[in-house]
């Protein structure tokens, strides 16, 4: 049996902003970060435990629960599409779209705001056409209930981030790491969305 989302203690962000949510906040993650910024995790935060409701009802599917890009290599040739993701200590069962927002709120480069949001929907638009030409209809998970599914996943895959605050001294790296997960939530203005999934 596969421990859904809200068991696995590292990716159960209602516990996580519990535990370390205020630490978080007054870390220099936060207190670095420009005023819009903190308007955005201030708001979200608070949410964490109705969004895990949310993510628990519905379709769930085979997660890794930590897929960014130093898991994942490739171009093997022996391996389905030549990708080989490792480090599945998180195996488990969950929104599909979770693994997709970890993916890229983490993995997005700096650009233009408008540049940076047509990606996320091409992307998107991407993973729900792969389900639909797997067999999954397409009248019960429209491209708008993918769409909402990939937002929440952003807004979760930045209250994971909050337990950053336990893995030492803030450092280049993990600061970037929170920067693209909290510039993704922001523009995706994720912050507003209604915390329910619309696939029927």
């Amino acid at each position: 049996m596969l421990r859904r989302t809200h068991d696995i203690e590292a990716r159960d962000v209602a516990f996580l902003v519990k535990r370390d949510g205020e630490k978080f906040l007054n870390s220099d993650y936060y207190t670095g970060m420009d005023v819009s910024k903190r308007a955005v995790v201030a708001s979200v935060m608070p949410r964490a435990a109705n969004l895990m409701a949310a993510l628990g009802k519905g379709p769930q599917t085979l997660l890794h629960h930590d897929c960014r890009a130093d898991n994942i290599f490739w171009g093997h040739c022996s391996s389905p599409g030549g990708v080989v993701f490792l480090d599945w200590q998180f195996l488990g069962q969950g929104v599909g779209a979770l693994d997709l927002a970890w993916f890229t709120g983490g993995s997005f480069l700096e650009s233009e705001q408008s540049d940076r949001l047509a990606k996320h929907r091409s992307l998107v638009e991407v993973y729900w056409r792969s389900l639909i030409a797997a067999g999954v209809d397409a009248s019960k998970f429209t491209f708008e209930a993918a769409w909402r599914d990939y937002v929440l996943g952003m807004m979760w895959s930045f209250l994971v981030v909050v337990q950053v605050v336990n893995f030492g001294p803030p450092n280049p790296v993990l600061r970037k790491f929170v920067e693209r997960h909290v510039t993704s939530l922001a523009e995706l203005e994720a912050a507003g969305i209604p915390l329910e999934r619309i696939v029927q």
